[in-house]
């Protein structure tokens, strides 16, 4: 699931910072004068999905489930019983789909960044945990952050449980 930062709140909207994956864009945009911050992805070990595959007996279906027994909406659990479900191999799934050719990505600034400029960048680069509800990783897609001279420093506090309401 995905969480997305509010800026309808601002009364200005800000300039957006674009996100990049490849040398020749990269390029581009320095020849063009554009600042480019180049960052490493790294993996958030906490947006992982812990669990297993079972195999139905019956059918042959496979589905992903995080043990044998576990809660349900509405206050029940389910079980796949050794009975009727094969446990093929523990996996872990990841909750942010991206792809991942290179271990580094870039952001490109707007031309003439002002120091103190807030900016609104669309694809973070890092991958931000942002809640859990029903077993499921929210994580932050995009964001706030100011540009400092050398960097960006981002606007953390979007994303914690004030900000972040869900109902289920």
């Amino acid at each position: 699931m995905e969480f997305n930062v509010r800026l309808d709140r601002a009364s200005v909207a800000p300039r957006h910072i674009e996100t990049i994956f490849e040398l020749d864009d990269v390029n581009t945009h320095i020849s063009n004068g554009r600042v480019v911050l180049f960052q490493r992805i790294q993996l958030n070990e906490r947006m992982y999905h812990e669990g297993f595959i079972f195999k139905n007996y019956m059918n042959g279906h496979c589905r992903f489930a995080e043990s044998r027994r576990f809660p349900v909406q509405y206050g029940s659990w389910e079980e796949l019983t050794e009975d009727n479900w094969e446990q093929i191999l523990p996996v872990k799934i990841y909750a942010r789909s991206r792809s991942l050719n290179f271990d580094w990505a870039a952001y490109v600034l707007p031309l003439d960044p002002h120091v103190g400029e807030t900016f609104y960048v669309e694809d973070l680069i890092e991958d931000v945990l942002v809640s859990e509800f029903w077993g499921e990783k929210i994580y932050a897609v995009d964001g706030i952050a100011k540009w400092n001279g050398v960097g960006l420093e981002f606007r953390r506090d979007l994303y914690d449980s004030s900000e972040c309401m869900f109902v289920g």
